[in-house]
C-alpha cells in the first residue's frame, strides 16, 4: 500500500471516529458522563471553599450582599461553562478555585472588575498564572519621601534591574510570556534611556488576576 493510500485510509478512520463521537453526543451515556463531570467540578469547588472557609467566614455583609447580585452569579455560571468545556484537569481545578477567588476578591474589586478577570482567565493556563505570580514577587521598597538624589538614583537603577528580571522570567516560560502580554496582565517596554533593555511590569489587570487566583496559588504551593 502506497504512502498516499495509507494516509487516506488513516484519515478516513479518524473521520469515522469523529463522526461517531458527534453522533453519540446526545446519547444517554454521554449525558451520564457530562453529569459526572459536573459533579467532579462541584466537588472541586467544594474543596476550594473548604480550604478558604476561614477567609470566607470573615466577609462582611456588604460583600455577602454583592455575592447575591445577578451579575456575580453570571460570572460563576461563566466559570462553570468554561470548566465544562475544558479538557485539562488542572485547568478545571484552577477555574474551581477561581470561583472561590471571585467571592473573596469581592471585598476589594467591583463586579465589573471581577468580570474582566473572569474573561481574562478564559485564555490563561495554570502555568500562565504561576508565571504571573513569580513576576509579582519581584518588588521594590517604596522610595522615602525625603530621599536625597543619591538614594533616588539607586532606586531608579534597582527599579530597572527588577524590570529586567521580570522580563527574563516572562520570556523564559513560553508561551506564558506571550499569553500574559496579549492578555494585558503585564506591560513590556524599553525605558527611554541609552543602552536600555526591555523590562516588564505587572499591570493593574495582572494584579486583579492574582487576587482572584490567590486560592489556587495557595493550594498549589509546595508545603513549607
Amino acid at each position: 500500500m502506497s504512502i498516499e493510500v495509507s494516509s487516506l485510509v488513516s484519515g478516513l478512520r479518524l473521520l469515522r471516529r469523529l463522526v461517531e463521537h458527534v453522533e453519540g453526543a446526545n446519547t444517554r451515556d454521554h449525558e451520564r458522563d457530562r453529569d459526572e463531570e459536573f459533579r467532579f467540578w462541584l466537588a472541586e469547588v467544594a474543596l476550594a471553599a473548604g480550604q478558604a472557609e476561614e477567609r470566607l467566614g470573615q466577609l462582611d455583609q456588604r460583600v455577602l450582599d454583592a455575592l447575591e447580585d445577578r451579575e456575580m452569579q453570571r460570572i460563576w455560571r461563566n466559570l462553570t461553562f468554561e470548566a465544562a468545556r475544558e479538557a485539562i484537569d488542572e485547568r478545571r481545578r484552577m477555574l474551581a478555585y477561581a470561583a472561590i477567588g471571585t467571592a473573596l476578591s469581592a471585598e476589594h474589586l467591583t463586579i465589573a472588575q471581577i468580570a474582566r478577570v473572569e474573561r481574562t482567565l478564559r485564555e490563561l493556563d495554570p502555568a500562565d498564572v504561576s508565571t504571573l505570580a513569580r513576576i509579582a514577587e519581584i518588588r521594590l521598597e517604596p522610595l522615602d519621601t525625603g530621599a536625597d538624589d543619591a538614594a533616588k538614583e539607586r532606586h531608579r537603577l534597582n527599579s530597572l534591574a527588577a524590570g529586567e528580571k521580570r522580563y527574563r522570567i516572562l520570556m523564559a516560560v513560553p508561551p506564558s510570556g506571550e499569553v500574559l502580554r496579549v492578555g494585558g496582565c503585564v506591560r513590556v517596554y524599553r525605558p527611554p534611556i541609552w543602552d536600555s533593555t526591555e523590562v516588564a511590569d505587572l499591570t493593574t489587570l495582572g494584579q486583579w488576576v492574582l487576587l482572584v487566583s490567590d486560592p489556587f496559588l495557595r493550594a498549589s504551593a509546595p508545603p513549607s
